[in-house]
């Protein structure tokens, strides 16, 4: 059985569908259980530190973006990493989950 998050012929749709290639995505069913595990990692301190050779070159590039600014809006990613909106939210998603970058405001991205 194979499942997409969106159309695979939509080019917006290369981000997620990179990360369900990667595994750096799981299924959502149940939102109990999702904040069950999500915040049992957390507890656990598997977020507060994540080591260089678990984040995809295109995370790494990211996070050396905001390490050399101290803020960095979503426009301005978009240019510096020289892809669509629609590959880079899901990466800064998953660096937010992962506890690498946050949201100063909407759309301003730091690293931690």
């Amino acid at each position: 059985m194979f499942a997409t998050a969106n159309s695979i012929f939509e080019p917006n749709s290369q981000g997620i569908h990179a990360l369900l290639e990667e595994k750096k995505v799981s299924l959502v069913y149940d939102f109990a259980k999702f904040l069950d595990r999500f915040f049992a990692r957390k507890a656990e301190g598997l977020f507060a530190v994540v080591q260089s050779k678990q984040l995809s070159s295109r995370e790494l590039k990211i996070i050396d973006i905001l390490s050399e600014k101290s803020a960095c809006g979503l426009q301005d990613l978009v240019v510096d990493m020289d892809m669509g909106i629609g590959e880079l939210i899901p990466l800064l998603t998953m660096l937010e989950m992962e506890n690498c970058i946050y949201q100063s405001m909407p759309g301003v991205y730091k690293r931690v």
